[in-house]
């Protein structure tokens, strides 16, 4: 029979893990160094046999894995900024998942029972990711949305939940669009407009567009989430720290998409790129029949809103779904297809570069 004298020093440390996961930090420390010490008093003063000391060993592993969290947890949790506790709140869904993959790479007896188990794996967590995505949107959303249709970045499992983010992107609540829109335009919406539309016309990653109803004549507005830009880096942060764990040939990819992100919050800029493409077009005879530009409005331009003129017509992604379609291809398509459809993707044994995804 197995001594029991070190038996509850092991309890103990796995019970300062769960407490800690639970959320009471006092406790879960307490329970950690209080299960750390007793194993080490256990191994040396009793004759522990190996199977026991394998897992009083998984005990203290975990333990040490809960101080280190718990010391993060509580460094994060000093600042409480929304940007940090989104960190916060990636990492404590993300980080359980990765210990389950690790855990079967761990425990595979070859490449196939390794490939069967993360299969497994992907069809529990894929939907997992999914949600989370759709609750943090983001950056994160903007990523996955890449991945959705990048083939390699992610397994197939996850790329088709991602790929549901394309369509349906979560709409942040006409709360804190309301509130945007009061700060930037100094009144509230009310007052500014004769009518608003609160079901938004699209929702994005990093803002959402309004009909409204401004002087007489219908124009939306479109709006950038409270703290997007505070959110962008620290969610960039918490991506590429994930990204250099699990896939670093990725992240030149995510570094490109930082960049270009770090642009997209610039609404100002937006505004103006937009008045030069309206009136080049509109000055094109070639295209002023064909291609039509909203116009900005400057004075519903400030900071985090960007106003500009109506044009109602078919949402742009339908009529590319239709060519598609009328090309012989599915919709649900995946990048690569549709290059080597066309004649300029990379071979099926080649993996897709960044320029690839930018061509895309």
């Amino acid at each position: 029979p197995l001594p029991s004298t070190p038996m509850p020093c092991a309890r103990c440390g796995m019970a300062g893990v769960s407490t800690m996961l639970s959320g009471s930090g006092g406790a879960g420390f307490l329970g950690v160094i209080t299960g750390l010490a007793g194993r080490v008093l256990a191994l040396t003063l009793w004759p522990v046999p190996v199977p026991l000391k394998g897992f009083c060993a998984w005990a203290a592993g975990l333990s040490l894995l809960a101080v280190l969290g718990g010391a993060g947890v509580g460094a994060l949790l000093r600042v409480k900024t929304p940007a940090r506790l989104r960190t916060l709140y990636f990492w404590w869904n993300v980080g359980p998942i990765m210990f389950r993959y690790w855990l079967a790479k761990r425990l595979s007896r070859s490449d196939t029972d390794r490939e069967a188990r993360y299969k497994k794996l992907h069809k529990i967590y894929a939907p997992v990711a999914g949600r989370l995505v759709g609750e943090l949107r983001g950056m994160f959303a903007k990523v996955a949305q890449v991945a959705g249709v990048v083939g390699s970045m992610v397994p197939e499992e996850y790329a088709l939940e991602f790929r549901k983010l394309q369509d349906r992107a979560p709409a942040a609540s006409w709360l804190d669009i309301s509130r945007v829109l009061s700060e930037d335009l100094h009144a509230p919406p009310e007052r500014v407009f004769e009518a608003v539309c609160r079901e938004p016309l699209g929702a994005a990653s990093l803002g959402q567009a309004h009909l409204v109803t401004w002087r007489g004549r219908e124009v939306v507005v479109k709006v950038q989430y409270p703290d997007s830009k505070a959110n962008l880096r620290a969610d960039f942060d918490s991506l590429q720290r994930f990204v250099g764990m699990t896939k670093p040939q990725e992240l030149p990819m995510i570094q490109k998409l930082r960049k270009q992100a770090e642009g997209e919050v610039d609404y100002t800029a937006e505004a103006e790129h937009l008045r030069v493409l309206h009136e080049a077009i509109a000055a094109s005879p070639e295209f002023r029949g064909a291609v039509a530009v909203p116009a900005p409005i400057p004075e519903l331009t400030q900071n985090r809103v960007l106003g500009m003129e109506y044009l109602p017509g078919h949402r742009l992604d339908d009529v590319l779904k239709d060519r598609l379609r009328e090309l012989g291809m599915e919709p649900t398509t995946n990048y690569k297809n549709l290059l080597q459809h066309v004649g300029l993707g990379p071979s099926t044994d080649e993996a897709p570069t960044a320029a690839d995804a930018d061509s895309a």
